[in-house]
């Protein structure tokens, strides 16, 4: 029988800490931000995790 391989996507912390920080500035300076390329660098980022099946049955 194969082994199944089972991935979760999800961002790096420093993706998050970009966002909000470009969130911040653009609040600051009283301008708007484009979320197409937000959306696009974040398309670039993710990452997967391969999940053990008993981890996925703790939480």
């Amino acid at each position: 029988m194969p082994k199944t391989i089972k991935v979760r996507a999800y961002l790096p912390w420093w993706f998050k800490a970009y966002v909000k920080a470009v969130e911040a500035f653009a609040y600051m300076a009283g301008l708007d931000v484009d979320w197409d390329v937000v959306n696009a660098q974040r398309k670039k980022v993710v990452r997967f995790r391969e999940i053990e099946p008993q981890d996925e049955a703790k939480g």
